[in-house]
């Protein structure tokens, strides 16, 4: 997994290299997008930044969740999974998640 914060919205991506998509996440019971290592093998990437404009690029194959909110990551990790949210700050809402399993 790659990390980012900088002057941007927050945004995820697919299994992405060189701006291909290499490989999907699945919804596990709970409806979370899960990567394991049997459906990936590029990083997934998580941007959260501070709120920068509203988008207005189209929206590659690769770019799976974008929100123009103010907000913050949660991340959980064990030796077996990462978990991670992306909490938008005013409602404290849990606005994205998503896991990677080892």
């Amino acid at each position: 997994m790659a990390l980012f914060g900088h002057v941007h919205n927050y945004e995820r991506t697919c299994a992405v290299y060189q701006g291909e998509c290499l490989a999907m996440p699945t919804k596990d019971a709970n409806g979370i997008d899960t990567s394991d290592n049997s459906n990936y093998n590029a990083p997934v990437q998580a941007i959260v930044g501070w709120l920068a404009l509203p988008w207005t690029a189209s929206q590659l194959i690769w770019s799976l969740v974008r929100i123009s909110e103010f907000g913050y990551a949660k991340v959980r990790a064990t030796t077996t999974e990462l978990y991670f949210k992306f909490v938008n700050s005013n409602t404290r809402n849990v606005e994205d998640s998503f896991r990677i399993t080892k």
